[in-house]
């Protein structure tokens, strides 16, 4: 089956995704509650959880990520109350929508859980008293497990591992290359059309200071930005592929894919708008017996930080384990290394010319362990061997169509994708870092083992770089 989401499932999320009754009564804020709790009792006892954003502790109506539980800390108006609680609001929605798919039939309709939620933020917009619990229920849990830290002697380890990712940093050859070899290997690219330029519309900010971000914009940008991709090896566990839990590899990579979402990084205090770009592959094969990174499912994630012109910023990268994040910045930053303190450092295997704009990457891997090992501007037009891919929405992947009927996730309730451990977690072990080496659902990603670092902490540009003087 090469459809992707199905008919049916479109129809399905679409209807809850509309909130069919947002105008309807008004009801008790206890019974709303009620609702609430009621919903978050059958989703337990379904194990069914979407782990993008948490829930805000005491509120049930209400998520946070790692960008809300930072602007919590600006509120200091009215207006910018009201724009964090929608924000708040709309997290919920969107993933107790993707829940409720799930979960079936459920004894609270999904209208009524909308209609409660409006009712329960609007109370909350001048309750004074309850802004504090909301400031402190709203952070977000770290991916690392302080107790393993304790028990493992993470004060001994760390400067072992601190070294150990500098000598990779200075080991691994990463290239920039003026022009694309030909005969490198396949090649993917995006599907036509695909525009040679995109005109930016200036975004209006809304009281927190986020971009307001209109659909038509968001798909413009992803497709202009979407990079190629050059593998060097052609089994099947180098042809990336859309995700399909009907199939015992999860990848089917008849049908080429690159995931897609939209989301916002601080950088000077100034919300920037954020292009991610997700590939999966079946697995990355072991090399030996004792390979201990290999495993089922592997993937490569691009990010493209744009700046307020649109102009590239920054564009960093990771495996879909959070391993192996590097940053490619681009002429307006400067790596700052008295910046990180005692954490594990930037990687930065490269910058880009100094000539660079708003050109699409191409980035070139090595067959089966994935790993980028040159980059280069992506030519206008690809030769005839390249495949070409389509864009797909990374929420897809919080309902899928489920062997066993109805919907399911490819992750779980803690932001894993099951059945891709690795054995190197044992040896990662002191580090803190649940199942190291697993494949991970966004918010989830660490991406240090020395210090705490993740790859959407909203401050992460200005922890590793600064604004390069006007030239």
């Amino acid at each position: 089956m090469r459809c992707g989401l199905g008919p049916a499932l479109v129809v399905a999320l679409a209807a809850l995704l509309a909130g069919c009754v947002a105008n309807g009564p008004v009801m008790p804020a206890s019974t709303c509650l009620a609702d609430f709790m009621a919903n978050e009792r059958e989703l337990r006892a379904a194990r069914i959880r979407d782990a993008q954003s948490q829930l805000v502790g005491g509120f049930p109506f209400l998520r946070s990520d790692r960008l809300q539980a930072a602007l919590a800390a600006t509120v200091d108006t009215p207006a910018a109350k009201r724009a964090w609680l929608a924000r708040a609001a709309a997290l919920d929605h969107h993933a107790r929508h993707f829940e409720l798919a799930r979960l079936g039939r459920g004894s609270v309709p999904a209208a009524r859980l909308d209609a409660c939620r409006d009712e329960l933020v609007e109370s909350l917009q001048d309750d004074r008293a309850a802004w504090p619990r909301l400031q402190a229920g709203s952070k977000v849990a770290d991916a690392y497990l302080a107790w393993r830290r304790v028990v493992g002697l993470y004060p001994l380890f760390a400067p072992v591992a601190r070294a150990g990712a500098a000598r990779l940093a200075r080991e691994f050859d990463v290239r920039f290359v003026d022009t694309l070899n030909p005969n490198a290997g396949q090649r993917y690219t995006l599907a036509p059309p695909r525009a040679a330029t995109v005109s930016v519309p200036t975004l209006s900010r809304d009281a927190l200071g986020l971009l307001r971000i209109d659909a038509a914009t968001a798909a413009a940008l992803l497709r202009h930005h979407a990079p190629d991709l050059v593998m060097r090896g052609d089994t099947d566990a180098d042809r990336p592929g859309r995700i399909d839990l009907s199939l015992p590899s999860r990848v089917d990579p008849r049908d080429p894919v690159l995931y897609t979402q939209v989301q916002q990084g601080l950088f000077a205090r100034r919300a920037h708008v954020q292009l991610i770009y997700s590939w999966w592959f079946s697995a990355r094969p072991a090399r030996h017996a004792l390979d201990v990174l290999a495993g089922p499912l592997d993937g490569l994630t691009l990010r493209v930080t744009l700046d307020e012109d649109g102009e590239v910023l920054l564009y960093d990268l990771m495996h879909n384990c959070g391993c192996y994040h590097m940053f490619l910045p681009g002429p307006r930053l400067v790596f700052d290394p008295e910046r990180r303190g005692l954490e594990e450092s930037g990687w930065l295997p490269l910058s880009l010319p100094r000539d660079w704009r708003s050109d699409r990457l191409l980035l070139e891997l090595d067959a089966g362990s994935h790993y980028v090992r040159a980059i280069a501007r992506a030519p206008a037009s690809a030769n005839g061997r390249a495949r070409t891919y389509r864009l797909r929405a990374q929420d897809e992947l919080r309902v899928l169509a489920s062997p066993q009927g109805g919907y399911a996730s490819l992750f779980d309730a803690h932001g894993l994708v099951p059945r891709t451990t690795r054995l190197e977690r044992f040896i990662l072990w002191p580090f803190g870092v649940r199942a190291a080496g697993s494949m991970r659902q966004w918010g989830h990603h660490a991406t240090a083992f020395v210090g705490r670092r993740h790859f959407d902490d909203p401050d992460l540009i200005e922890r590793y770089f600064e604004r390069a003087p006007a030239r």
